[in-house]
């Protein structure tokens, strides 16, 4: 006699959980899916020149510069021309001891993985890039490594 109220009941508690999981997923944090190497706008042999960070909120932002050897796939650059590339990595324990608002706590549980690694000065590399932006006049923008695993270090000649 009661089964049809009761069947209305809980598709009333189905649909309002469904609605409680969907505007959770809305906030919650993505992490950064990994990359195909073959994604590559850029894959360029190259001898590290330099490598410049820059700290941020718990992560250290790199930019390497390499002096291009040789171009495997990719456009606007020669050997001798110098090649950008940015990654980052997490600055460990910077946020061991401090106090963080709910928000905080949830953005650092689901922020991910940071990228394998920065090659050091001097070391002879092939570098996975992808072209990240052109600017208004129409020259190259910035070019970020393939994440996670973006360069190999390499024996000399």
């Amino acid at each position: 006699m009661h089964t049809q109220p009761l069947k209305v009941h809980r598709s009333w508690i189905l649909c309002a959980g469904l609605i409680a999981v969907c505007a959770l997923a809305a906030k919650t944090f993505a992490e950064r899916a990994p990359e195909d190497r073959r994604g590559a706008t850029h894959v360029i042999l190259g001898t590290v020149a330099g490598v410049y960070a820059r700290e941020e909120q718990g992560t250290r932002h790199y930019l390497v510069e390499l002096v291009v050897e040789k171009i495997e796939k990719g456009e606007g650059f020669k050997p001798g021309e110098t090649f950008y590339v940015g990654c980052y990595l997490w600055i460990p324990d910077y946020y061991k001891g401090k106090k963080l608002s709910k928000e905080e706590e949830e953005r650092l549980a689901f922020r991910g993985g940071d990228y394998s690694g920065v090659p050091k000065e001097g070391e002879r590399v092939r570098v996975y890039a992808k072209h990240d932006a052109i600017y208004a006049n129409g020259r190259p923008g910035k070019y970020s490594g393939v994440f996670p695993d973006w360069f190999d270090v390499l024996q000399d000649k």
